[in-house]
């Protein structure tokens, strides 16, 4: 019992919240029908009466027969009939409400809305210009298209296929190093090498470098001529150089790098300590062999 009389207290709020909706249809169904309201809104439409009437002022014949008599089955009738040729005329299922929504004050609620509907629904009907209720329905926009107009439609290439083609971009960015590729979309005429292939020729770069020592390749990118040996392969070539050594003693090789100037000499690199190379002074007792300095 507890459980009934919280449902019907929760009924009766959305059905004072739904006040305004509710005098709009009735307003409206007085207008068509001509039948003006008497006791409460479910009191006056719960033989069916008003609601049969009500479709055949806007679809002459629709109701073959509305039952006058008060036996339930026979208003329960009318109230179904209703409810039927509302469907025919293009009422979806999920805005009708059920027979027992208004003979048994189930969810009057639900009958408003059901009325609202219909009235929206009837707005789209060519044949009808009376009395309006509610928004009006969308209705179909049927296109016809020319045997022309089909066969170009066929053959043309679609948004989705075409893609970015003609108007794809890349964002600007900032590149640090060697490169390849474009920074935007194209590329040179077809007798060229296109910019996305040429990527930083002409304009490659590398960071100066310090170097220690020999070294080989070029500091920046680039070459000489075809007759010459470019710089990739020259490395040190004419700049190599050796720290200054201190030496004792007899020894070889130079302590620079080159060669001597007189083909006819001995190189510098093969004479070593030759010319140069001395002993200390020494003193000698007894029987000696040998210079004391070298001649």
């Amino acid at each position: 019992m507890a459980l009934e009389a919280s449902v019907r207290q929760a009924m009766a709020r959305k059905l004072a919240e739904m006040k305004p909706q509710m005098d709009e249809a009735v307003t409206w169904i007085e207008a068509v029908t001509g039948l003006p309201m008497e006791g409460t809104f479910d009191e006056w439409l719960r033989s069916g009466v008003v609601l049969c009437t009500l479709v055949n002022k806007i679809s002459p014949g629709s109701v073959k027969k509305i039952n006058k008599g008060s036996m339930p089955f026979m208003q329960m009738e009318n109230i179904s009939q209703f409810i039927r040729v509302a469907k025919h005329m293009g009422l979806k299922e999920s805005d009708c409400f059920d027979t027992v929504d208004l003979y048994k004050g189930n969810d009057i609620g639900k009958v408003v809305s059901t009325i609202h509907a219909f009235g929206s629904l009837v707005q789209t009907r060519g044949d009808y210009d009376g009395p309006q209720l509610g928004v009006k329905f969308a209705q179909a926009n049927k296109r016809e298209f020319t045997e022309e107009q089909l066969r170009e439609g066929r053959t043309a290439t679609s948004k989705i296929a075409q893609g970015s083609a003609g108007h794809m971009e890349r964002s600007e960015v900032t590149k640090q190093g060697i490169t390849f590729g474009n920074t935007a979309a194209g590329g040179a005429g077809s007798s060229e090498v296109t910019k996305t292939t040429a990527g930083s020729a002409g304009i490659m770069q590398r960071s100066s470098i310090k170097k220690q020592g020999i070294t080989f390749g070029n500091e920046a990118a680039g070459g000489a001529g075809s007759s010459e040996v470019t710089r990739a392969t020259a490395g040190s070539a004419g700049v190599m150089e050796r720290a200054e050594i201190k030496k004792q003693g007899i020894t070889f090789g130079h302590d620079h790098a080159g060669e001597a100037e007189d083909s006819a000499d001995l190189s510098k690199t093969t004479a070593g300590s030759a010319g140069i190379m001395e002993r200390t002074d020494i003193k000698k007792q007894g029987i000696t062999f040998g210079h004391d300095a070298s001649a």
